[in-house]
């Protein structure tokens, strides 16, 4: 792996997170062949609009299954793995740092606007994955609630600016499952020049599934039916953003759900091992 390679959850907000087997986080870009082509070409995908400041974006989600190369695929007869990959994406020539510098107004003497995303480090609860509805088209007012969407607001810059998820309200975190972790996208300090990094499609996070032998469908729609959250953060303040790529109403045992409390799930990993794999920070 490479520097610009994905990185597991750089920033700790709670202490554990619930996960499917030993399937992993990532913030960041997964540069592995057989990880980019499923991106660029998976089995579905859901695309949502948001706005911030004055700048139009596309939050997209892949969902794919395909075949993963290495020692550990080696060891599993057909091998397969099971992925979700987290698109930011807009519209002209222009870098992602020249359309959020010029929708914003970031702090004096800045040239490049800071950007953090935050996500949750497992599957939401059944009530929040069902309350979201096709013709919310990303906004989660139905998935995570009025007091939610009403605490995000009256958060303060400073707290923001630290990038570390720790602002995430009681009536939100309620709603996400057991974990999350956050890191920066853009900030005053990076001087990104790579296309993968600048240039629309930006990936900035993915899940991927331990790798199993083929025919089992469970891990593709776990990814494919789940509740997707990420937020933006930065001077401007939080922008959350919600989809589903399959909105199937789900049951109470379906693995695209939250199952009990923190690291409950079957084979389920604490946060703190997965963040051991870090190798290196996703924006320098």
């Amino acid at each position: 792996m490479t520097p610009k390679s994905l990185v597991f959850l750089s920033t700790l907000s709670l202490a554990s997170a619930q996960a499917f087997d030993r399937g992993v986080y990532g913030l960041g870009y997964w540069n592995e062949t057989y990880a980019v082509a499923a991106n660029q070409n998976p089995n579905n995908t859901k695309s949502v609009p948001f706005q911030i400041g004055t700048q139009n974006y596309t939050f997209q989600v892949n969902v794919a299954e395909f075949i993963p190369t290495g020692s550990q695929a080696n060891r599993t007869q057909d091998p397969r793995q099971a992925a979700s990959f987290y698109n930011l994406l807009w519209s002209g020539e222009e870098t992602l740092n020249e359309t959020l510098r010029n929708a914003v107004t970031p702090d004096a003497g800045v040239i490049t606007p800071q950007l953090c995303v935050t996500i949750p480090m497992g599957t939401a609860p059944r009530s929040a994955t069902n309350n979201y509805r096709e013709e919310d088209n990303g906004d989660c007012l139905h998935a995570l609630g009025k007091q939610c969407m009403a605490a995000l607001k009256n958060i303060g810059p400073t707290i923001i600016s630290q990038c570390n998820g720790l602002w995430m309200p009681e009536s939100c975190s309620s709603k996400l499952g057991s974990g999350l972790g956050s890191t920066k996208i853009l900030s005053a300090a990076s001087n990104r020049t790579d296309e993968v990094f600048t240039m629309s499609p930006v990936e900035f996070a993915s899940y991927r599934s331990q790798i199993f032998s083929a025919g089992n469908e469970s891990y593709y729609e776990r990814e494919d039916q789940r509740l997707h959250v990420a937020f933006l953060s930065g001077s401007w303040g939080i922008t959350p953003i919600c989809t589903r790529v399959n909105n199937t109403k789900l049951g109470k045992n379906d693995i695209a759900v939250e199952q009990g409390g923190a690291g409950s799930v079957r084979g389920s990993i604490g946060l703190s091992v997965v963040v051991a794999l870090a190798a290196a920070m996703f924006m320098l």
